[in-house]
């Protein structure tokens, strides 16, 4: 029989840790207020860097039209978020978003502590995008979110939706404490993608 020699078991170690690299999954959160370009900076990811995208508020979406639940205003997509993870479990968005099988996933719309900190027991980075009120407002407004209301309307649901002690309601500034990585949005979509490039280099230099 042939000898296993010291340099079959380098290589076959090799092999073996190439292999377990090839399976690593790199999984990226994104939470931000409405307006903060969640979208925008999933959509980069995806054409540049091959990423399937997941919106949890596609889900939510997806759920009212499914229950007929209403209307798909701000409001009551978070009203029905909240009952979501109430009836489901604080994680259950994620949980579900989790299943894909790509490799490489992007998760936008975590709202909530169990769902930021599903994302990270998993392995995976949170990345928070900031951008200021007046920012997201009018951007919100040229997209024609009439459903958002005055500025002083969206000033108040923008800072109900910022803390809850109710682990299953919407809890955004809690979940950008988690961030591994912050994005600031206020300047050029050149200033925005470089940031996202570096982010990205960061993360991948990991696996």
């Amino acid at each position: 029989f042939p000898l296993y020699t010291e340099d079959d078991k380098v290589l076959t170690t090799l092999l073996i840790l190439t292999y377990y690299q090839m399976q690593k999954k790199i999984i990226i959160g994104l939470v931000g207020h409405p307006g903060s370009g969640k979208d925008t900076v999933a959509e980069y990811f995806v054409k540049k860097y091959g990423f399937t995208h997941i919106s949890t508020s596609d889900l939510v979406r997806e759920y009212i039209k499914k229950n007929n639940l209403g209307g798909l205003e701000r409001k009551n997509m978070s009203k029905t978020g909240t009952l979501i993870r109430e009836k489901h479990g604080s994680d259950y968005l994620v949980s579900i978003a989790l299943k894909n099988e790509s490799p490489r996933l992007i998760i936008s719309g975590i709202r909530a502590i169990r769902e930021g900190e599903e994302i990270k027991k998993n392995g995976g980075y949170i990345v928070t995008l900031r951008a200021s009120l007046e920012t997201r407002y009018n951007l919100l407004s040229k997209r024609g979110r009439t459903s958002e209301g005055t500025f002083e309307e969206f000033k108040a649901l923008d800072e109900k939706e910022a803390r809850s002690a109710d682990p299953n309601a919407q809890n955004v500034e809690g979940v950008m404490e988690l961030g591994d990585f912050t994005i600031e949005n206020d300047s050029t979509i050149e200033s925005l993608y470089n940031q996202i490039d570096t982010i990205f280099q960061i993360i991948a230099a990991k696996f």
